[in-house]
Order: structure tokens, then sequence, then C-alpha cells
């Protein structure tokens, strides 16, 4: 798949995508906090739950599908009558690889596909801050 290991600068934290998970989920916090500052922490489920089945802008597509291949199911689906589950579907072992063959292709290909989105959004984000770059 591609993934390579990457080292960040010492004490530049800017440069760690997990700061950057920290600055969504600080003002997410922050509301629980000012209604009950004791309970803010038994509501950190809840909020990576939001994290991980919110579209990424960047990617185009949800933490949870590009890890999973497939979406989160969310309270309400439960609620509101879920699909019947893929895996509850299948039967024998050509089902089986069948199946998954179609979830390695589907994930190769949302992973292609928020390759190319992240390509995009860096070039663009580059573009943006090159606008207030001043040249020595």
């Amino acid at each position: 798949m591609g993934i390579r290991h990457r080292t960040t600068a010492l004490y530049h934290p800017q440069s760690s995508l997990s700061e950057r998970v920290n600055r969504t989920l600080k003002p997410m916090l922050a509301i629980f906090a000012e209604n009950g500052k004791e309970s803010w922490d038994i509501r950190l489920p809840q909020l990576a739950l939001a994290i991980r089945a919110a579209i990424n802008e960047s990617t185009g597509q949800t933490p949870a599908f590009l890890i999973y291949g497939r979406e989160l199911k969310l309270p309400l689906d439960l609620m509101y009558g879920p699909e019947a589950d893929v895996l509850d579907e299948l039967r024998s072992s050509d089902e089986v690889r069948a199946y998954t063959e179609r979830l390695q292709s589907i994930l190769e290909s949302a992973h292609e596909s928020a390759k190319e989105n992240l390509e995009i959004a860096r070039e663009n984000q580059k573009s943006s801050y090159d606008l207030h770059r001043k040249n020595i």
C-alpha cells in the first residue's frame, strides 16, 4: 500500500498530524467543558466517532472508510433500520474470497483517490501560503 515511516522535527508540533486532530478536537471539547467541566472526558468516544465519520476536506473520504473500506454505522443508522451487514450475508469460502478481493479493490481505489485529492489540496495550500511569503 506504499506506507512509509516519516520522522518529524523535535519540538515542532506543526509537523505532526496528531496536532491537526488536536486542533479539531479542542473546540469540540470546549463545548462540553462549558456544560460540565467534570464530565468532558466521558464524551471522548463520541467525539472520536464524529471525527472518524466526518469527510476530510483534503482526502474527500472519511478516515473510517480509508481504514475499514466502509462507512461506520452511526446511531441514526441503528435507529432507522440499517442495511444488512455484508459479513452476515457471506456463506461460502468463494463468497469470502470474492468479498475480500472486492474490499481490497475498493480500498486501493479509495487510497488512490485520497492520494490524488491530497496532492491537489497540498498544491492549493502551497499557493495560499506563498501569497503571504516575502522574498529575502
